[in-house]
């Protein structure tokens, strides 16, 4: 059986987790409302390089599927002019 001195000692115990469950919560959300500012900046930095980048790739992505689709039809045209030619010789 457990002493009453124990006992209170075990009572402290959990009344210290507590409080200090209770500060670190406490700290956390006044770390996350002085984050919010700083978050809004980086976030409204990476809008702003996502769309920069996106402007960017676009006409290399362009010039890239005209070149890949003009390769296709060049392949494909080439042996059926050189099979005319050969045929109407």
């Amino acid at each position: 059986m457990l002493s009453k001195e124990s006992t209170e000692g075990f009572e402290q115990a959990e009344l210290l987790q507590q409080q200090s469950q209770e500060a670190l919560r406490q700290m956390k959300e006044e770390a996350e409302e002085a984050a919010e500012p700083e978050a809004a900046v980086f976030e409204e930095d990476v809008e702003n390089t996502s769309r920069n980048l996106r402007a960017m790739i676009e006409p290399i992505a362009l010039v890239f599927v005209g070149v890949v689709v003009g390769g296709m039809l060049i392949a494909l045209y080439v042996p059926m002019l050189t099979a005319s030619t050969s045929i109407g010789s």
